[in-house]
């Protein structure tokens, strides 16, 4: 079975209210850039002439290979702790975090796939939130969107990018109705899929089972159709 996440409400559980946003990251960035960076790796992201922080942003989310540590974001500030935080979170710019067990179980399925780097979640007074987190990058992404097999109604095209897909509605009566490839998916456990964006993460049955197996506590999930 195939399981999508819906994207989690705002300012919550899994989603936590920022206030800074990624404390420093911007500035870590230019620095990187400016002394660090390889006239290539500036011409392979297109920034030769400038810097472009969407573009180092969209490296988290898309197929644009490894993000490097340079790159990765150490502190996210948020307004207020919520009462808690889910073992998956979801913070600005579809980034993901991870607490040390859900990281624990991604790294036991799919080793040496997926990239982690610590990130300090933090309140507007200064005070870091207990448990630890990781930023979670997922590096596995599948073309297996059916929009044929799927439930009409279920989708509609992504008018901001050319040949992709979302969801109707972030509902669970269109999501059960989406259609993936098993073909496609193979083995993996967790991976975003090419052309349809929203839903933006999916994962197995055995990744979902030892999660719950396990009291972990993730954003809204429903079983998509599997063909």
């Amino acid at each position: 079975m195939t399981w999508a996440m819906v994207n989690p409400p705002q300012f919550g559980e899994w989603s936590p209210e920022p206030q800074g946003g990624f404390v420093g990251w911007h500035d870590a960035l230019r620095k990187y850039y400016e002394t660090e960076m390889s006239e290539a790796d500036k011409a392979a992201l297109n920034m030769v002439d400038s810097i472009d922080n969407y573009i180092f942003s969209r490296k988290f989310v898309t197929d644009m290979g490894p993000v490097r540590p340079e790159e990765c974001p150490r502190v996210f500030e948020t307004r207020k702790f919520p009462k808690k935080l889910g073992s998956l979170i979801s913070l600005s710019n579809r980034f993901l975090a991870v607490d040390e067990a859900m990281k624990a179980i991604i790294e036991g399925l799919e080793a040496g796939i997926h990239q982690f780097y610590p990130l300090k979640i933090t309140s507007q007074k200064s005070e870091d939130y207990p448990k630890p987190y990781f930023g979670l990058v997922i590096r596995q992404f599948r073309d297996s969107f059916r929009p044929d097999d799927s439930v009409e109604g279920s989708w509609a095209p992504n008018e901001l990018v050319e040949d992709s897909y979302c969801a109707k509605y972030n509902l669970k009566e269109c999501i059960v109705g989406l259609a993936l490839s098993k073909e496609e998916i193979g083995s993996a456990h967790l991976w975003r899929e090419i052309k349809l964006r929203e839903p933006g993460v999916f994962f197995s049955d055995e990744l979902q089972a030892e999660a719950k197996r396990q009291g972990l506590r993730l954003p809204k999930h429903f079983k998509v159709k599997d063909v």
